[in-house]
């Protein structure tokens, strides 16, 4: 008698969609590893639940989970503004240049520079 690989049953378990998940996981975690320029990792855990149900039969219940690796993120840099009390992302302590002043505005960031007379 031949035996069956168990590479063989598990490409018909769940009728091929287990197989199919699983490949679709791998390249997911891929693709996001890409998208972070190399950075982070993804898992694949697949568990065979394995219970006789009767003589000579076999009930086989796959789990599979998979784990995406989580985008990078940028660090920003804030600064505390003593007469507001926020923080801020650019320095309340640097004076207004007037060339930044007008490409921030032509840019929309016409809330960066709510200085006093500064309209």
């Amino acid at each position: 008698m031949a035996q069956q690989t168990i590479l063989s049953l598990f490409r018909r378990m769940d009728r091929g969609q287990l197989a199919a998940d699983l490949q679709t996981g791998v390249n997911t975690i891929v693709e996001h590893i890409e998208t972070n320029h190399g950075d982070g990792s993804g898992e694949i855990t697949l568990k065979l639940k394995i219970k006789c149900d009767a003589p000579g039969s076999y009930e086989i219940t796959p789990e599979l989970t998979v784990k995406i690796p989580k985008p990078k993120r940028s660090k920003t840099r804030a600064f505390f503004n003593e007469d507001t009390g926020t923080l801020d992302d650019r320095d309340p302590r640097q004076p207004d240049f007037g060339v930044v002043v007008a490409a921030d505005r032509s840019n929309g960031l016409t809330h960066l520079h709510q200085a006093e007379g500064d309209d």
